[in-house]
C-alpha cells in the first residue's frame, strides 16, 4: 500500500509537484509586473521606487543562463521550494512521525502549487524563512552569534519587500514578552547583522526622494479609507493556504506541552494575521503573501494524529486539484467571447500579447509611447522594443519617470492608450493624425504625433506629477530632489 510516511514516496511526490509548477511555470504568459521586474535588472540600482532592489539583483543573476521567463521564474520557484525544508525542518521537531506528510498537504496546497510568477515574494519568503530557522539556533544552543545571520537574513528580506515587517515585530514580541530572555544580546547582535542593510536602503532613499518609502507610506494608500474589497480579498486568499480543516486539525490536535519552537512559529503566524488584516482594511493582499504565513503556519499542524492524516491528504489534494481546473478553465477561456468588454484589449495584451507586436512593426519610424507602465513594461519585454511612458497617471510604475531622458523625446511619436481615449494629449503636440488600428478584431485609437511641446508638458503634466508623488515633508532630512 502506499504510504507517504515513507522518505522515497515522499521525494516521488514533490518532484511531481515541482515539475507541474515548471510546466506552469513554461506555459502562463509572462505578466506585467514580471516584465516590470526584468527591466528593473536592466537598470541595476539600490532601489527603485516601487520596491527594494533585491528582486533586479537576482533576477541579473539569473539572466546569466537566459531572460526566458522561465529562467527568472526560477527565482519564485525555487524559494518556495526551499520553504518546503523549512515546514519539514519544524514539521519534525514538532512531531517527527508527521513530518513527511505536512510537507506535502503544505506543498499540495493551491498556493503552493501556483506560486510560479517572477515576485519579490520569493526572496522575502526565502529570506524570512532562513532568519527564523537562526533565530531558533540561536535560542536552542544559545550561540548568540547566529542573532547576527538572523539579523543578515532579515536584512536580505527588508531588501526584498517591506512585508517583512510582521516577521521583524513577530520575532521581537516572541523574544521580549514571550520567552524574555537575553533581550540585549539579541538587540546588539541581531542589530549587527541587521542595520547595513537599513543603512543601505536608507541611503538610497536619502538620494532618491525617499521615493520608496513615501510611496509605501503615502502616495500607495492616499484617499483610500475603509475597503469591503481588500478586506473580502483577506478572507478569499486565506483558504488558498489555511483551509478550514487545517485550521480545525491544529486546533483540535494542538499539543498539551507547547515547545518553544511551537510557540515561536505560533508567534510569528498569529502576528502575520493580525498584521495583514489590519493592511486589508485599506489595501488588496496578493494571493501570494500568503506563502509566508503558510511557511510558518503548517508546522504547527504537525500534532496532528497519525491515523488522521490521510483524511487531510484527501481533502487537500482534491481541493487543489478543483482550484488548478478551474484556473486553466479560466485562462484558456475563448478571448472573443470578451470582444464587446471594454477591457477587452486588456485581456488580449495580457494573453496574446504578440498581436500588438505586430502592429508596432508597422511604424518603424516611430518611438512607441504609451500611458500605464504595466502595458509599456510588458509589451518591451516580448516585442523586444523600448517602449516608454508619457502622461502617465499610475501611482505605481514610476520608476519609468527615472528611465525617461524629457530633453530627448523623438520627434516621430507612436502614441496608443489601452484604456480611455486620446483627447487631453491632442494638445502637446505640433501636429497630429488620429488613427486606427485592429488588434485581434478590435479597433484601437493611436495618435502618429510631431513636434512634442515638452514646455508645456513640464509646466502643465510633470508639475502636477512632481507634487502628487514626489513631495516629502521639508522637516525629513534630503538632498535637492531632482527628478525631471
Amino acid at each position: 500500500m502506499f504510504n507517504v510516511f515513507t522518505k522515497n514516496n515522499f521525494i516521488n511526490i514533490l518532484i511531481i509537484l515541482t515539475l507541474i509548477k515548471v510546466c506552469f511555470a513554461f506555459f502562463f504568459p509572462a505578466n506585467p509586473d514580471e516584465a516590470y521586474y526584468i527591466l528593473w535588472s536592466n537598470n541595476l540600482s539600490l532601489g527603485y521606487y516601487d520596491h527594494p532592489p533585491m528582486i533586479a539583483w537576482l533576477i541579473k543573476v539569473v539572466s546569466y543562463i537566459d531572460i526566458d521567463i522561465l529562467t527568472v521564474r526560477s527565482i519564485s520557484i525555487l524559494s518556495s521550494f526551499a520553504s518546503l525544508f523549512f515546514v519539514y525542518y519544524f514539521s519534525q521537531l514538532i512531531n517527527e512521525e508527521s513530518a513527511f506528510a505536512i510537507t506535502l498537504i503544505y506543498a499540495l496546497s493551491p498556493l503552493y502549487l501556483l506560486y510560479f510568477p517572477l515576485t519579490n515574494d520569493g526572496p522575502l519568503l526565502l529570506f524570512s524563512i532562513i532568519s527564523i530557522y537562526f533565530y531558533y539556533r540561536s535560542l536552542k544552543n544559545e550561540n548568540h552569534y547566529s542573532f547576527i545571520l538572523c539579523g543578515i537574513f532579515l536584512g536580505l528580506a527588508f531588501l526584498s519587500k517591506y512585508l517583512v515587517f510582521p516577521i521583524f515585530i513577530g520575532i521581537f514580541i516572541f523574544n521580549f514578552f514571550i520567552i524574555k530572555k537575553n533581550n540585549l544580546k539579541f538587540i546588539i547582535f541581531f542589530s549587527i547583522g541587521f542595520l547595513p542593510f537599513l543603512s543601505q536602503h536608507i541611503y538610497y532613499n536619502y538620494n532618491n526622494c525617499w521615493d520608496t518609502l513615501n510611496f509605501h507610506i503615502f502616495n500607495r494608500n492616499e484617499g483610500s479609507g475603509l475597503s469591503l474589497q481588500s478586506l473580502a480579498s483577506f478572507f478569499v486568499g486565506m483558504p488558498l493556504i489555511l483551509t478550514p480543516w487545517i485550521i480545525y486539525g491544529i486546533y483540535k490536535y494542538k499539543p498539551k506541552d507547547y515547545k518553544i519552537q511551537y510557540r515561536l512559529l505560533l508567534t510569528i503566524s498569529l502576528t502575520i494575521i493580525v498584521i495583514y488584516f489590519f493592511i486589508s482594511l485599506k489595501s488588496i493582499i496578493g494571493m501570494q503573501f500568503y506563502l509566508l504565513l503558510g511557511s510558518f503556519f503548517f508546522p504547527l499542524f504537525a500534532s496532528v494524529k497519525k491515523e488522521q492524516i490521510k483524511i487531510y491528504l484527501f481533502l487537500s489534494s482534491g481541493y487543489s486539484i478543483i482550484l488548478i481546473l478551474l484556473v486553466i478553465i479560466l485562462i484558456n477561456f475563448p478571448l472573443n467571447k470578451f470582444v464587446h468588454s471594454p477591457h477587452y484589449l486588456t485581456f488580449v495584451m495580457r494573453s496574446e500579447p504578440r498581436f500588438f507586436c505586430d502592429k508596432f512593426n508597422e511604424y518603424k519610424d516611430y518611438e512607441i509611447y504609451t500611458d500605464y507602465y504595466a502595458t509599456a513594461a510588458l509589451l518591451s519585454y516580448v516585442c523586444e522594443k523600448d517602449i516608454k511612458v508619457i502622461f502617465g497617471k499610475s501611482r505605481y510604475g514610476r520608476e519609468y519617470d527615472k528611465w525617461m531622458n524629457y530633453q530627448n523625446i523623438e520627434n516621430k511619436i507612436f502614441y496608443f492608450k489601452i484604456w480611455g481615449d486620446i483627447e487631453e494629449e491632442k494638445s502637446y503636440f505640433g501636429s497630429y493624425k488620429l488613427d486606427l488600428i485592429s488588434i485581434r478584431n478590435k479597433p484601437l485609437k493611436i495618435l502618429l504625433g510631431e513636434n512634442f511641446d515638452i514646455i508645456k508638458y513640464k509646466k502643465e503634466f510633470l508639475k502636477k506629477i512632481k507634487k502628487d508623488y514626489y513631495s516629502i515633508p521639508k522637516w525629513v532630512p534630503q538632498k535637492k530632489c531632482e527628478i525631471f
